[in-house]
């Protein structure tokens, strides 16, 4: 049915954006498509895959805003707590202190924690 058919659609696009990401991971429209993409009920997001593809992006580019952007969104979506994350931003600063990426991300969930 419909229902089917655009749940087939869903999958289709998600994986289309994922090897865009690949291809093009400081496009803003790729993680925007994304993001307006996961959410949809018939796709039955896998968000800890979410949190992997943006492991994997920020291994290759550990400043990427649009990835960190995205990775706030799927860790919310995700219900993982504060501290995952706060360890999460340690692991990226104990690999470049100079990250400041992960510094700013870090700096977001102090101010929630405490």
């Amino acid at each position: 049915g419909i229902n089917a058919e655009y749940g087939d659609l869903l999958k289709s696009e998600l994986s289309f954006s994922e090897r865009a990401i690949v291809a093009h991971p400081k496009s803003y429209w790729v993680w925007f498509h994304r993001k307006w993409l996961t959410p949809h009920p018939a796709l039955n997001c896998n968000w800890i895959f979410e949190l992997g593809l943006c492991d994997k992006c920020l291994n290759l580019d550990e400043r990427n805003f649009h990835c960190w952007d995205y990775r706030r969104f799927a860790a919310s979506h995700a219900k993982i707590t504060l501290k995952q994350e706060f360890d999460f931003t340690t692991t990226k600063i104990n690999q470049n202190f100079s990250n400041y990426s992960a510094w700013h991300q870090r700096s977001n969930i102090l101010t929630k924690l405490y």
